[in-house]
C-alpha cells in the first residue's frame, strides 16, 4: 500500500511538472512579445534577470542586452526594456494606451478600472 501511494505521488508530481513545462512553452509561443529580440531564456523565465538584480548588476545586464540586441529588448517573459528616447516618450505619455505595471498606479490619483 505504501509503495502504491508513493508511486501515485510521483505520478502526480510528474504530471504537474509536465503541465507546467507545456504551459510555459505555449505561453512563450503565443505571447505578444514573442518577436521582441532578447536572450532565448527570457521567453521562459526571469531567473537571469533575478540573478542580475540580486547581484546588483541589473543596469549593466540590461545595458549589455541593448548593446547585443538593440534599443528594444525582452528581459523576461512579460517585461521589455526600452533604450530609445522617442519610444520611451510615447510609451510613458499620459495618453498612452500601453499597459503598465500596477506599480505605476501609485503615481496617479486614478485607480485602474
Amino acid at each position: 500500500m505504501i509503495a502504491l501511494s508513493g508511486s501515485l505521488i510521483l505520478l502526480g508530481f510528474g504530471i504537474t511538472i509536465l503541465f507546467w513545462v507545456l504551459q510555459t512553452i505555449y505561453v512563450s509561443l503565443t505571447s505578444p512579445l514573442k518577436d521582441v529580440p532578447g536572450p532565448w531564456i527570457s521567453r521562459y523565465t526571469n531567473l537571469q534577470l533575478k540573478f542580475a538584480v540580486t547581484g546588483g548588476r541589473r543596469i549593466f545586464y540590461i545595458d549589455d542586452l541593448h548593446k547585443k540586441y538593440g534599443p528594444i529588448v525582452r528581459i523576461s517573459p512579460k517585461e521589455v526594456a526600452v533604450a530609445d528616447p522617442a519610444a520611451f516618450k510615447q510609451i510613458h505619455a499620459v495618453s498612452s494606451k500601453f499597459t503598465k505595471d500596477i506599480w505605476y498606479e501609485k503615481l496617479t490619483n486614478f485607480p485602474r478600472l
